[in-house]
Order: structure tokens, then C-alpha cells, then sequence
């Protein structure tokens, strides 16, 4: 008995080739997130010195420097998590793969990532509504459009959905194989 190609698309495109094809650019993704949130945590860093430094020698820090620092790490939290869905790090309940098997805990994986990327769309669509709206109005220490910390919520979803879709993509390429391995090793 041969065993069955990998995880094929409708019109015959391998999905494994799709995601290696990708790499290039998912290697540039992945440097531009990190390279961001090096910048952006150097920015919080140089914030809140400036604030500390400024309210030890002058008694009076820069109004300006504590929702700026809030604004950026919002925009830090949101950019992590998609590098935290790369890695596979959010947390699970592994107690489950023990009980179900490693073919339906696989599966189910499969399934709950599925539903997660849905509900990541959703956010993606309702947070831009909302940075939308909230463009009109200012922040009250900087000024600047509250569009700004209400952005990091949509761009946020948006990469973790894509990154969950590759991750969706790996699993049912391993799906594949093992069910390929067990047919060809004689365990049906």
C-alpha cells in the first residue's frame, strides 16, 4: 500500500509547497515584528527614564511620557502575540492529548485553531471599526488620534490570524503524515 501524497488544495497545489514558498517572507515578518518591538520597548524604556530622571531633578516629570509608554506597550502586547502563536506558546491543556491520542488531539487542534483564526477575523474587523471611530477623538496627553492605541488591537489579530493560519496549515500537514505512516504501518 502506498502512502497518500501530502495535504493537497482544491486545483492540486500541495500545501506544503505553499508554506515553503512563503518562508522568504514569513523569515522578513518575523524580523520586522522583532525589530518593532525591540524599537518600541526602547521607546518605553527611554520613556519612563525620562519621566523618573525628570520628577527626581526638577520635581515636575513631562505629562506626556506615562501615556505614551501605555500606548506603546499595548502596541508591544499585540505584536508579541502573534510571535507567541508562531512559537506555539500561548497556553494548552495538555492533560487532553494524553486522554484523546495524538490522531484526535491533532484533529481537535486542527478544529479550535479553525475557530480561534475565526474569532481573530472578527477582531481584526470590529477593531478597525473601532479605530475608525475612536480617530476622532484625541488622546489627552499627547494629542495625538486615539486611532493610534485603538490600531494595535486590529493589527494585532490580523498577524496573529496569519501566523495561526500557517499553524493550521503545519498541523494538517502533519495530520497527513501520520495518518499516511499508520495505514502504511499496518496499525488499521
Amino acid at each position: 500500500m502506498t502512502p497518500k501524497p501530502p495535504a493537497t488544495l482544491a486545483g492540486g497545489v500541495i500545501l506544503s509547497e505553499i508554506i515553503m514558498s512563503s518562508e522568504p517572507t514569513l523569515r522578513w515578518l518575523r524580523r520586522a515584528e522583532e525589530s518593532l518591538g525591540v524599537m518600541l520597548l526602547c521607546l518605553i524604556f527611554l520613556s519612563i527614564a525620562l519621566q523618573v530622571v525628570a520628577r527626581l531633578l526638577f520635581s515636575s516629570p513631562p505629562f506626556w511620557t506615562e501615556e505614551l509608554a501605555r500606548y506603546l506597550f499595548v502596541w508591544v502586547v499585540c505584536i508579541g502575540s502573534a510571535e507567541v502563536v508562531r512559537a506555539r506558546g500561548h497556553i494548552t491543556m495538555d492533560i487532553l492529548a494524553m486522554l484523546l491520542g495524538a490522531r484526535v488531539w491533532s484533529a481537535l487542534q486542527i478544529l479550535l485553531n479553525t475557530m480561534i483564526t475565526t474569532v481573530l477575523i472578527v477582531l481584526v474587523w470590529y477593531g478597525t471599526l473601532g479605530a475608525l471611530r475612536a480617530a476622532r477623538v484625541d488622546s489627552i496627553a499627547l494629542g495625538v488620534p486615539e486611532a493610534f492605541l485603538f490600531g494595535a488591537l486590529p493589527a494585532g489579530a490580523a498577524l496573529m490570524a496569519l501566523r495561526m493560519v500557517l499553524v493550521i496549515g503545519s498541523d494538517i500537514i502533519d495530520f497527513r503524515r501520520s495518518t499516511a505512516e499508520t495505514r502504511t504501518g499496518g496499525t488499521w
